[in-house]
């Protein structure tokens, strides 16, 4: 203990005591504490590997947060900061880093003695990287933050209110409203809850807080869906009736540079609705939905000119 600077939400509650792994009986995935070396390109490190791990306390559960990066220098570190830096003092941190070819591991070694675990290995795309951070957490809420995105001041302290409150009895998980950035961190606008249609709810997956048990009962991300795998769990949980429980502050601030601003997206959010409600439902939401995204570039020509 007496290694560990204890200044950091990462570093005020370690322990040399294993944890114990949250078992729901019919586990969809199963829960580790480390990944098994997959080749060369492998590397691994953080408090885990010495020794160092968490557990939850009855009003002070554990929140894992996870981020997933590739080629991720630019932004990487400010991520980190936001997260190590958070006023909440039980807070497990993953990073699951998909073998970079810039300074992204240099950066991430950097922070080795605050992140609880972090690996770097190839992966097979964002989703296959979430699921992977997933399987690593021992805490009981999981919160996913993408490496150019940050948490806001204060975000984990007002999810688990929000947490504690609820009845575990009931299935459900957290959503916020966001803090968009542009690509220099300048905040632009506030996306709330308010979507353009009833059929396409918006759901702000970056601000997202989910109970470990919903994960374990409905399943990691669909690796099939390469930019909208985080709508398809969305259509998943809202056709099991999971409910959304909205916090009308940002817990996050999303910066507006990402695949999900192009069409591609558009054409797999049909699918999704197809898929999980229906046809009508899926032509509606894709008329309206590339309707909007065909405005937008219009107006960004436009502007330019």
């Amino acid at each position: 203990m007496s290694n560990v600077n204890q200044k950091y939400s990462t570093t005020k509650r370690v322990l040399k005591e294993k944890p114990d792994i949250l078992k729901i009986g019919s586990d969809l995935y199963k829960t580790s504490l480390f990944i098994k070396s997959t080749g060369n390109k492998f590397d691994e490190g953080g408090l885990r590997k010495k020794g160092y791990y968490k557990q939850s306390k009855p009003d002070l559960p554990l929140v894992s947060v996870v981020t997933v990066v590739y080629n991720g220098e630019k932004y990487l570190e400010e991520t980190i900061k936001s997260v190590i830096g958070q006023s909440y003092d039980n807070v497990e941190y993953i990073i699951v880093d998909g073998a970079s070819k810039d300074t992204t591991l240099d950066i991430i070694k950097k922070y080795d003695e605050v992140i609880d675990y972090w690996i770097s290995e190839p992966d097979k795309g964002i989703y296959d990287a979430m699921n992977k951070g997933i399987s690593l957490c021992t805490g009981d809420i999981i919160k996913l933050i993408n490496a150019d995105d940050l948490l806001t001041e204060g975000s984990v302290s007002k999810a688990v209110q929000v947490y504690n409150d609820h009845t575990k009895d009931r299935e459900f998980f957290i959503s916020s409203y966001l803090e968009i950035m542009d690509v220099d961190g300048k905040s632009i606008a506030i996306w709330d809850d308010q979507g353009f249609t009833k059929y396409f709810q918006v759901f702000n997956h970056p601000g997202w807080y989910v109970p470990t048990r919903i994960y374990k009962k409905y399943g990691l991300y669909s690796t099939d869906f390469s930019i909208s795998g985080d709508y398809e769990y969305f259509a998943r949980l809202m056709s099991n009736r999971v409910e959304m429980v909205m916090i009308d502050v940002p817990l996050a601030k999303f910066r507006k540079d990402g695949s999900s601003s192009g069409f591609a997206g558009v054409f797999q959010v049909y699918e999704i609705n197809k898929k999980y409600f229906s046809l009508v439902r899926a032509v509606y939401v894709f008329l309206m939905h590339g309707g909007i995204k065909l405005a937008g570039k219009i107006k960004k020509v436009l502007l330019t000119r």
